[in-house]
């Protein structure tokens, strides 16, 4: 049986009405009864709605359903490759903690714009939410499942940047404190050049028509930037500052720093004065060895 309806069944309000149709399919059940026996009736089988927008309303749902265990997998995966890189079990801890920090502001943001349409008044088309009444404003269901494995990449590539060169210069002897103030002198401005590119080539999925690839570029062009010039310049030092204040290394434990090398010891080098006598010394023995019969006898030509 084919169902026709005025509403659109991508939009929120379809989706309710979706959902209103399968739940009353579902409590109610086609009985049909037996001639041959009277009083006895049988269950004829089960109605389901089915097409396009039901099957993607499917998806998201079991989508949604497998988020938060991808989300921990994920995360458990970052732990365990920070820990084993940079022996820490702290540095993959303040990773994780930024990293959320950042995903929880961009799609705040995502949500900001695109279900509350603070955005809506400049007309900017990228910026413009769904026609439904302002209640039903959403995002779309694929936008925040694949920005979330994007951004995780990025904001990883550029803390372990960062964290490597202040690991190089705690275990050249600096401490905690110094370590990060170089680090972030000596990268600070390749993360944020780095962040400009993304930003650019994310940036141009918002000349598109989709609506997706629309919201899909906010959330990336947001999060780099984000990434780029607060987390990395601002959340990540402060956060290392913090933990510097309790004892011993606790930004990097229980990781310790190699232990401080010796300079190998030198022979002092003789004086100028006991240098000129050697050398007049060795003068006055070669011309001594010259004048000698021998010598000269060894400098005349066979006969």
């Amino acid at each position: 049986m084919r169902v026709k309806t005025t509403l659109d069944p991508f939009s929120t309000v379809g989706q309710k009405w979706i959902a209103a149709v399968r739940d009353a399919m579902a409590a109610s059940e086609v009985w049909v009864s037996d001639p041959s026996f009277p009083g006895d009736t049988t269950v004829l089988g089960e109605m389901h709605l089915t097409g396009m927008a039901q099957e993607q309303m499917d998806g998201a749902a079991d989508t949604f359903a497998s988020l938060p265990r991808v989300i921990g997998a994920t995360l458990l995966i970052v732990m365990a490759v920070l820990g084993s890189a940079f022996r820490s079990a702290v540095v993959p801890l303040r990773a994780v903690l930024c990293l959320s920090w950042m995903l929880l502001v961009t799609f705040g943001l995502g949500v900001l714009v695109y279900q509350h349409g603070v955005l809506q008044s400049l007309g900017i088309r990228p910026f413009l939410t769904s026609p439904d009444p302002p209640a039903h404003h959403a995002m779309y269901w694929m936008t925040p499942c694949i920005a979330f494995s994007i951004l995780v990449g990025l904001g990883l590539d550029y803390d372990v940047f960062f964290m490597e060169s202040v690991v190089e210069h705690f275990d050249a002897g600096y401490s905690s404190r110094e370590a990060v103030v170089e680090a972030l002198r000596h990268t600070g401005t390749i993360i944020c050049v780095a962040g400009v590119i993304m930003f650019l080539a994310f940036g141009s999925l918002l000349i598109g028509a989709s609506p997706m690839i629309n919201q899909l570029a906010f959330h990336l062009c947001v999060g780099v930037l984000i990434d780029c010039f607060v987390t990395t310049k601002v959340i990540i030092p402060c956060a290392m500052a913090m933990l510097d204040l309790l004892p011993g290394n606790a930004n990097f434990w229980p990781r310790k720093p190699p232990p401080a090398l010796t300079e190998p010891t030198v022979e002092p080098l003789p004086p100028l004065r006991r240098l000129g006598s050697l050398r007049n010394s060795l003068s006055d023995n070669a011309r001594r060895s010259a004048m000698s019969p021998h010598g000269v006898r060894s400098m005349q030509s066979p006969a």
